[in-house]
């Protein structure tokens, strides 16, 4: 289960007065928390400081967004406003999330255990000893042609996990063992370079935690399954974020960032992602009770759309009779119609070069 926790602090001389709202805590407030999956909710006090945790039965982003969207939480924040000071990330307007840097899990549940692994398939003794006879032309092993409908260049493409993979184990990237983020890295990227070279289906847990070099325990830590990485595909897209981050000027217009990114993103879809996986993902999204990975505001996509946007508006590029959040929202949206569209056109078309032609229509409605 997934956990959650923030800080704050009560105004001086205020302690009182929060104990005893909080004693009377409104009945519709309780619901929206329950429908937000939020259970266990404790709040401690160190004099004024505070520190609150809950678990989210459906997921952290589930939990947030039920209550980001919720009037009844807009009236208990503004009700709390007079006696209670809350940090806030100016990108997001939301609370930032704490960094988790020990948890102690002592369940007896055996697919938790971190001792001793049970000995792997020969399959994948056989896709160990594969990789590592053909590890020196590992880089020439992810070239792919296949067509992309009427933009089809019958290029040679690479996905971009591969290409992130292939540097690592080559040396051309420092890779350092010892970290859970490093780990939970290359699982990732070891994952969706044999999705794409052997296909899903063809790949097991275990080629992964070969081709990772890491164990079958470090898997079970961060995934439930194989299944559980397709939301990791929102790894890879962010990864790409953070390198467009960098290149857009500060001078250009708001809506041509975003057609920017719009354009780069599906660039890298059409050229590196199989509309299998991507088609699995989305459809995988509709139907999961845990976290919906692609509506997961802490992201790296949404959090520079939403700078982007305030951007916009403040220097009167953006309409601002609609908040920064429904604009990102309404714009998020679109994207994934595109997506899914695509899917369910089985890839006729480039997907990359519908988007240039329909984002500036879209972002059109949102200027002044």
């Amino acid at each position: 289960m997934e956990r959650m926790a923030w800080k704050g602090r009560i105004r001086p001389g205020c302690k009182d007065e929060y104990i005893r709202r909080h004693d009377a805590i409104w009945p519709e407030m309780k619901a929206v928390l329950k429908e937000a999956g939020i259970c266990n909710y404790t709040i401690f006090a160190n004099g004024d400081e505070l520190f609150g945790y809950y678990e989210c039965e459906k997921g952290v982003a589930f939990a947030e967004r039920t209550q980001a969207e919720s009037p009844v939480v807009d009236r208990w924040n503004a009700y709390m406003k007079d006696i209670l000071e809350l940090e806030m990330d100016p990108v997001t307007g939301a609370q930032p999330k704490l960094e988790p840097v020990f948890r102690l899990d002592l369940t007896t549940d055996p697919t938790q255990r971190r001792g001793k692994e049970r000995k792997p398939s020969r399959g994948a003794f056989a896709a160990h000893r594969k990789l590592r006879k053909n590890r020196a032309a590992s880089t020439e092993r992810c070239d792919r042609t296949r067509p992309f409908g009427s933009g089809n260049t019958g290029k040679t493409v690479y996905s971009a996990a591969a290409v992130l993979y292939n540097q690592a184990i080559t040396g051309g990237m420092d890779m350092p063992r010892k970290t859970g983020r490093n780990t939970k890295g290359r699982i990732v990227a070891a994952a969706w370079k044999l999705f794409y070279e052997q296909g899903y289906d063809n790949t097991t847990v275990e080629d992964i935690v070969f081709a990772s070099e890491t164990s079958k325990g470090s898997f079970y830590h961060y995934f439930s399954g194989k299944d559980d990485l397709l939301g990791s595909l929102s790894m890879i897209f962010d990864e790409k974020y953070e390198e467009l981050r960098a290149t857009l000027p500060e001078a250009m217009p708001a809506a041509q960032k975003l057609i920017t990114l719009s354009h780069e993103l599906f660039a890298m879809i059409d050229n590196s992602v199989s509309i299998e996986l991507l088609a699995r993902l989305l459809s995988a999204q509709l139907v999961t009770h845990g976290e919906k990975h692609l509506l997961d505001r802490s992201r790296t996509y949404f959090k520079l759309l939403n700078q982007v946007i305030r951007c916009g508006q403040e220097r009167g590029e953006l309409r601002d009779d609609m908040t920064v959040n429904e604009i990102v929202k309404a714009y998020a949206m679109f994207e994934r119609a595109l997506m899914y569209d695509w899917c369910l056109s089985g890839g006729e078309y480039a997907l990359s070069k519908y988007a240039d032609q329909m984002i500036p229509i879209f972002l059109a409605g949102f200027k002044k």
